[in-house]
């Protein structure tokens, strides 16, 4: 089960305070409001230092031990509620002893008595923080404040501790094959150094070689852009040219039905022979016509061509020139068809 220890609520004789505090029951951080000089931050220190102590070695402890002391009498001491896996569990301290008591507020029942001076090195000591650990997941004040608790004015390391790693790890060796570990996958994926002190690889690895694939599709994205650019005018020109040929269709179906209806009737021979002449030349434009359509469509797909190799044909100047050439033969056609004598129009 994951340890969630809930606070319920301390009685604290200690700086400022002389009194009992509750907690909220709802399972969200708790704030501590209040004015300057309240003692919020002194709560915050009881309820924490019931726990954990002072250790008086440190000259750090030392002080603030002595600057909690009661205003009032010189007695100090806290009483810390709270639950965890599902029971109650009560913790006391006498400050100025070291002494401490874990016992069952509902049941009664003492499940230890003894010294809780973080600094000591006796069994009591040892067996008590092996009750926080228990309890709490971390048996000392320093990884407390790495993770559960910072104080006011504190800006504690976000680097992970030794003894974080080692108590996740379930020991030092764990730790440095982890270490490895992670420091040989970093290799595998990059050329840097995953810290300054590290040796860097020789050559590239996926990182890089992402790169370098990113830059290239880059390019070649930029080189379509530049392409679609100029295909604009190309494809503007085969529209015009679509046009112009739809307008022939319409000419020389105009021309045969005018050829079929002068076909016949001795009185108009001659006039037969023009036409003859005319459809021998319109046979030829026709000629002409498929050949300028299939330059059209030879233009489409080197316009294909433009738009999948990014580049023109050497050969695009006369290819335009061949079919200007064209429609220059047919633009003698937009006259319409010839008036001949005789013939009523």
């Amino acid at each position: 089960m994951t340890l969630r220890p809930t606070f319920r609520s301390a009685r604290l004789l200690f700086g400022s305070h002389d009194g009992a505090f509750g907690f909220p029951e709802a399972r969200r951080p708790v704030v501590v409001a209040g004015p300057n000089g309240s003692g919020k931050s002194t709560l915050v220190e009881g309820v924490v230092r019931t726990l954990f102590g002072y250790e008086r070695r440190r000259p750090g402890d030392a002080a603030a031990l002595d600057a909690r002391r009661p205003w009032k009498g010189s007695a100090m001491a806290g009483e810390v509620t709270f639950e965890v896996r599902g029971e109650t569990v009560r913790i006391r301290r006498d400050f100025t002893t070291d002494r401490v008591a874990v016992t069952d507020p509902v049941g009664g029942a003492v499940h230890f008595e003894g010294d809780g001076n973080p600094g000591a090195s006796n069994q009591e000591a040892r067996h008590y923080r092996r009750i926080l650990t228990d309890l709490f997941g971390i048996g000392e004040l320093d990884a407390y404040q790495c993770t559960l608790y910072i104080r006011q004015g504190d800006l504690p390391e976000t680097t992970v501790g030794e003894h974080l790693l080692r108590l996740a790890a379930g020991g030092h060796s764990r730790v440095d094959g982890a270490r490895r570990d992670i420091a040989e996958a970093h290799r595998g994926v990059t050329r840097g150094p995953i810290h300054p002190s590290a040796r860097a690889a020789i050559n590239a690895r996926e990182l890089e070689k992402l790169d370098e694939e990113i830059e290239a599709l880059e390019a070649r994205l930029e080189a379509a852009s530049q392409a679609g650019e100029r295909r604009g005018p190309i494809s503007m020109e085969r529209d015009r040219v679509a046009e112009r040929l739809a307008a022939l269709d319409d000419e020389i179906r105009f021309l045969e039905d005018a050829r079929a209806s002068l076909a016949s009737g001795s009185a108009i021979e001659m006039e037969v022979r023009q036409l003859r002449e005319w459809s021998r030349k319109l046979d030829r434009v026709t000629e002409r016509l498929l050949r300028a359509a299939d330059e059209s469509s030879a233009a489409d797909a080197a316009l294909r061509d433009i738009i999948r190799e990014g580049r023109y044909p050497e050969d695009l100047p006369e290819r335009l020139a061949a079919a200007d050439l064209r429609w220059r033969d047919l633009e003698g056609l937009s006259a319409g068809p010839p008036r001949w004598p005789g013939v009523a129009g």
